[in-house]
């Protein structure tokens, strides 16, 4: 199942305390695919607590339901498969240019 993918994509954990921040560059065929937890607070000072306390605003685990650990699956495909395509273009636009 192919879909439209945004830049950055969040997944709320079944319990809603946290969420998960699947993000990645769609223009650069190099770049990563970043995943993020973050609790689902809504006040800022949450953030700056966890920063400082821990180092990072992020937690270790999360619980998604099926239909987005389905959800997850299909942007995971998606982003490889369109990676895939950016570096195949790549690499025949370099063979293009060393025929020349």
């Amino acid at each position: 199942m192919k879909h439209s993918v945004p830049d950055k994509e969040y997944f709320r954990c079944q319990c809603g305390s946290e969420l998960l921040l699947l993000s990645h560059e769609k223009n650069d065929c190099f770049s990563s695919i970043d995943l993020s937890m973050y609790k689902a607070e809504k006040s800022i000072f949450h953030y700056i607590t966890a920063i400082l306390k821990n180092g990072h605003p992020y937690d270790d685990e999360i619980c998604l339901d099926l239909e987005d650990a389905k959800r997850l699956r299909d942007t995971l495909i998606t982003i490889i498969d369109q990676k895939e395509k950016e570096i195949q273009e790549a690499l025949k636009t370099l063979e293009k240019q060393n025929d020349i």
